[in-house]
């Protein structure tokens, strides 16, 4: 790998900016959860490929991805049991989460707000 690329790719890093992303969801990595208003971390789940994901190391679950309406829906596993789905925000810079990939929890229980969880780049 060229110096320059070197160069580059830890000043991504170090900025926190993901290294790939996809125009048709969430690019695959770990989300870590936060929950207003204090935003301590909750949880975290890794996002990897074929609509698969791991909560917290745990075993494979599955979830589907409407592009449409940007809405996530757990299909099974742990963050189905708890939640009606997600919604997926791509960076922006007029979006409240700026310029991070962010998936908002829907939960089950009405009128409990949702955790906020951005992609990592660890």
């Amino acid at each position: 790998m060229e110096l320059c690329h070197l160069r580059s790719l830890t000043a991504l890093l170090a900025l926190g900016l993901p290294l790939a992303a996809t125009a048709e969801g969430p690019p695959s990595g770990r989300y870590r959860c936060y929950q207003p208003p204090n935003y301590q971390v909750t949880a975290w789940f890794d996002l990897i490929d074929d609509g698969q994901y791991l909560f917290q190391g745990g075993p494979p679950a599955r979830y589907a991805f409407d592009a449409a309406s940007g809405r996530l829906t757990w299909m099974n596993g742990d963050l189905a049991a708890e939640h009606t789905g997600a919604r997926y925000h791509p960076p922006s810079t007029q979006a409240p989460n700026g310029r991070r990939h962010a998936i908002v929890l829907e939960r089950r229980e009405p009128g409990q707000a949702g955790s906020e969880c951005f992609l990592t780049t660890h």
